[in-house]
């Protein structure tokens, strides 16, 4: 299960957190695994033991699926993708969305809106799971580590699927669902409980192509907030798709879209390691955001993805500039 994000959390470049608390990982916190899964990340002792009792359905699935390796899909497949086991996967996949959390919580903002509207009753959507479809990248010939923001690519946007049909396609999907849902929706409601924008969740499944590996989150639904400008149906239509092609564009050519201060706008940067912990490292500030981002694409050499990225910047259509783009379809 990818953290869920919320909020109420302060910007931060790191990509591992507390499981319980969302404390990052740094050079003066360490993180280390339940012994069960070997998922999920704790900061302390005490985060573990309150957790417990949300983890544990989590992680027994977890533990099922490393049981249940088929030998012929771990050569075959794992490890073309650089994953001994499917619980690496699934690692993988939780640095992947905390790297991508800005692009993700696009394509889920932008469902889920279209889906119930603006101003939804309060309560979960219980009819329908939103699932996407990644796929591994296999790593260099030449060996070199592929960073978090790099191991996935989507195979599609992500879409809405009766909960009902989703959990019929095998009794061990519904069972994984069961189990793993729950920590994640209770998740949410930790963080968000007291926001009176708060309304619900949304469940959401990552499924890995082509390892046939399924993870779920909780994506949190809100009040929207509209901005200063009213547009009619068909340039909010625009806008959105707009947010897709400039999300999907930044997770696939592996290019980070996150901000780096409270309520700032995402940049773009890439993932560094060092003493072995991944962090996020901005290539420029957010307080001269436009200027710099036009020198971010027309920089030689070009930054790795950038043409992938420069290509979907072309095709917008609501004929907003970028900024006010990014603006005005996070309170929409």
């Amino acid at each position: 299960m990818p953290p869920t994000a919320h909020r109420t959390r302060q910007p931060s470049p790191a990509v591992h957190y507390c499981y319980q608390c969302f404390l990052p990982q740094a050079a003066t916190v360490q993180l280390k695994l339940c012994s069960g899964c070997r998922v999920a990340e704790y900061c302390s002792k005490e985060c573990q033991k309150a957790a417990w009792p949300t983890h544990k359905k989590e992680c027994g699935v977890t533990c099922k699926l490393a049981e249940a390796t088929d030998p012929n899909l771990l050569d075959k497949v794992l490890h073309a993708f650089g994953f001994r086991t499917p619980v690496d996967s699934l690692k993988a996949l939780n640095e992947f969305a905390q790297a991508h959390r800005w692009a993700l919580e696009a394509h889920f903002h932008v469902a889920i809106r279209r889906k119930v509207g603006f101003k939804p009753a309060p309560g979960d959507i219980t009819d329908s799971i939103l699932v996407g479809n990644l796929e591994c990248v296999a790593p260099p010939s030449s060996g070199k580590r592929l960073d978090p923001a790099s191991r996935f690519r989507l195979r599609d946007r992500f879409k809405f699927v009766p909960l009902a049909e989703f959990k019929n396609a095998s009794r061990e999907r519904a069972e994984a669902f069961d189990r793993m849902y729950g920590e994640s929706r209770a998740t949410i409601q930790q963080f968000h409980g007291a926001n009176l924008l708060f309304l619900g969740g949304c469940p959401v499944a990552y499924r890995i192509w082509p390892l046939s590996v399924v993870s779920f989150s909780c994506c949190p639904i809100f009040y929207a907030v509209h901005g200063p400008h009213n547009y009619d149906d068909d340039t909010r239509r625009e806008i959105f798709e707009d947010k897709l092609r400039l999300a999907t564009a930044s997770i696939n050519a592996g290019i980070v879209l996150r901000g780096v201060e409270l309520r700032g706008h995402p940049v773009p940067g890439r993932l560094v390691r060092a003493d072995k912990i991944w962090s996020f490292e901005p290539l420029f500030k957010a307080d001269d955001w436009e200027d710099s981002w036009a020198a971010y694409l027309a920089a030689d050499p070009r930054p790795k993805g950038v043409d992938l990225l420069d290509d979907a910047i072309a095709r917008l259509k609501s004929g907003l500039p970028l900024l006010e783009l990014i603006q005005v379809s996070q309170v929409l």
